[in-house]
């Protein structure tokens, strides 16, 4: 009997049929059923950091609406993925489907075509209540609803423990008269993270002029005016500011009241000379924080990838001592290793997100079998050589991050 693994990585965000349609001269011909959706390319960021292991691509969890239209390639690539796919059929309904409208100048459009089906807290089993980490693409409000409604049920089934939960708040409701809301949601989660665009929406444009980034997210997550109470950095949330081709910055919040929070830089995969290697940014950032959430927790701790990083940059790899707790959810957010566990999940973040981007869709898998062991290739591509080469190519930039900041070694 094969053992199952405990769920590592749950979403909230919904599966949707993509349609690409091209509105500039000469347009390629459309696209149509396409693997789409926030949730969807979350799922795709925690299965990508955790190639080529089935075991832990078992610990990945979703629940896919399925309608009378749902179509049959569609089925046979998500499973081929591996993942604890959920499939909820509803014959009466058509699936989710969505229009996606590419114009000049990187214009964007994008329309739902059928009904949408949200996923609530009631929607999961009892495995997935239990997940080490959760994603979710929302407004502040369902993100105090899902995240509340997620500790009672918790709690019910004796689970004390604190998931790791990354938010990214939808760019529609990424406005001032938001604000307040977001912040209190904000207070729920481990990581809110923004695009640089809409990190900006948040505030008037005499503020984003007057202000650098630093200073937008002390005042999105209200780090500048924090009570006492709230002094101690593992209670408040991480800011991970994404930006694109420039990579991604983390912020954390300070005791101190002074200058701008401290924060770490890591560039993104494609560097400019690799422009041409990006073919569709949707859905990059998505990926980006379905690996960054996955390897907040200790689900990739001994894999080949993790020791990778570690052998680069000179890191131990992590041992809980003896009297450290047995519940692998939270130990690795604690404050002294804070940093550097996010360093970490980062670059797994930046280099699936870099898969996610060069084609329109989602990457093929293929598998090989060799010996004992099994290669995964996405498009042609191994997601740990890919890793590697991130980290040749920025090994010193990484590791004077490490030192300017004095990140304590595991």
């Amino acid at each position: 009997m094969a053992v199952m693994a405990p769920i590592s990585f749950v979403t909230f965000g919904m599966f949707i049929v993509d349609e690409i349609e091209w509105q500039t001269a000469n347009p390629p011909p459309s696209k149509h059923n396409l693997i789409g959706g926030a949730g969807t390319y979350a799922i795709l960021g925690a299965r990508l950091a955790s190639s080529p292991c089935q075991l832990l691509s078992q610990s990945i969890s979703w629940i896919v609406d399925v309608g009378s239209d749902f179509p049959p390639e569609v089925k046979r690539a998500i499973d081929s993925w591996n993942t604890n796919c959920i499939f909820r059929t509803d014959t009466s309904r058509l699936t989710t489907r969505a229009w996606n409208g590419y114009g000049e100048n990187e214009l964007r459009a994008f329309k739902y075509l059928t009904p949408k089906v949200r996923l609530e807290v009631s929607s999961l089993n009892e495995s997935q209540l239990m997940s080490k980490s959760f994603h979710m693409v929302c407004s502040p409000e369902r993100c105090l609803d899902i995240t509340t409604k997620l500790q009672d049920a918790r709690r019910a089934r004796k689970q004390d423990q604190n998931p790791v939960v990354v938010w990214e708040p939808i760019p529609d409701l990424c406005s001032p008269e938001e604000l307040a809301r977001l912040q209190s949601a904000a207070m729920h989660c481990s990581v809110v993270s923004p695009n640089h665009d809409e990190l900006k929406m948040f505030f008037s444009p005499k503020v984003v002029q007057t202000a650098s980034q630093a200073d937008l997210v002390a005042k999105l997550l209200a780090w500048d005016v924090s009570p006492a109470n709230n002094s101690h950095p593992s209670s408040l949330p991480i800011a991970i500011v994404r930006e694109g081709a420039n990579g991604s910055t983390a912020y954390f919040h300070s005791a101190s009241d002074r200058g701008p929070p401290p924060s770490l830089h890591l560039p993104a995969y494609h560097n400019p000379d690799m422009a041409s290697s990006v073919i569709d940014p949707t859905g990059g950032g998505n990926t980006y924080l379905g690996a960054l959430a996955i390897a907040l927790t200790d689900a990739l701790h001994g894999q080949a990838s993790y020791d990778k990083i570690c052998k680069h940059l000179d890191l131990l790899v992590p041992k809980k001592g003896p009297s450290e707790p047995d519940n692998p959810i939270t130990w690795p957010l604690q404050d002294k290793h804070l940093g550097q566990n996010i360093m970490i999940a980062m670059i797994y973040a930046l280099v699936a997100a870099s898969l996610a981007i060069e084609q329109n869709g989602t990457p093929v898998l293929q598998q090989e079998k060799a010996s004992a062991t099994t290669i995964e290739y996405w498009n042609g591509k191994q997601f740990i050589d890919r890793l590697e080469r991130y980290l040749n190519r920025e090994r010193e930039t990484i590791k004077d991050q490490l030192r300017r900041r004095q990140f304590k070694p595991l």
